[in-house]
């Protein structure tokens, strides 16, 4: 018989000092009928929530033209049409931007100030990692993250955070301390329970560089690292 709960690792890239994976504050639900269902506590104690390390806000001033500011430091201003940028993509340590998708009615900017890196102990060897939206964050920042999933015991890596406007005559505001985005965690045995351990930067086991030499070899080894189990093994690392 397995043990019932599992170990994750987690380290923030930046801001760790205000980064945690946490479960929400149970008191808020306490008082309601759907506490009482074992469903809804199945999932609530599965379910970690990022929130906001910083205030930041990001508008448009006009088609091309984006404005973002991190806590209080100096507005960056952006023109997209200024000219021609590496592989149609603009990047610095705050933000990046694939251009056709900034220019569409929706756009889609991924902020890094939230990122952390996510891996498992080595002896796991199938556990998934899932990325999904808040559903607050479409009621008071203007935006819904992305979402996704993927086998992270055999692709440990830093995550980010892929906002998608709402509304693209509004600013993206978040507050430090607002709900970004929700994380689950998934065995075999989906009555385990997910335990996370926020470690430091310099315990993150590197396999990224390897594993982007495999794919680069053969692109559709990308597929089985992300879905199957037992790959670990076969990168050199």
């Amino acid at each position: 018989m397995s043990q019932n709960y599992f170990e994750i690792y987690y380290s923030p890239s930046y801001y760790s000092d205000n980064i945690n994976l946490e479960l929400e504050n149970i008191e808020e639900h306490r008082d309601y009928l759907y506490f009482r269902c074992p469903v809804w506590n199945h999932l609530f104690h599965r379910t970690f929530v990022l929130k906001s390390p910083v205030d930041f806000e990001l508008k448009f001033l006009d088609e091309n033209v984006l404005q973002y500011t991190v806590d209080n430091f100096d507005s960056q201003i952006i023109n997209f049409a200024d000219e021609k940028w590496d592989r149609n993509t603009y990047q610095t340590q705050n933000l990046t931007a694939y251009i056709p998708d900034i220019l569409k009615k929706r756009p889609i900017i991924q902020v890094s100030f939230a990122d952390f890196y996510i891996w498992t102990p080595p002896e796991l060897n199938y556990v998934w990692f899932e990325f999904s939206d808040h559903p607050l964050t479409s009621v008071n920042n203007n935006f819904v993250s992305l979402s996704g999933w993927f086998n992270v015991a055999n692709h440990p890596r830093n995550t980010s955070l892929g906002i998608k406007f709402i509304d693209k005559t509004k600013p993206v505001t978040i507050k430090k301390g607002d709900p970004l985005h929700r994380v689950r965690f998934y065995t075999e045995d989906l009555n385990q329970i997910p335990v996370l351990i926020k470690k430091d930067l310099s315990e993150f086991p590197d396999m990224m560089g390897e594993t982007v030499s495999m794919i680069r070899k053969n692109p559709e080894f990308l597929k089985s690292l992300l879905f199957e189990k037992n790959i670990k093994e076969k990168i050199n690392v």
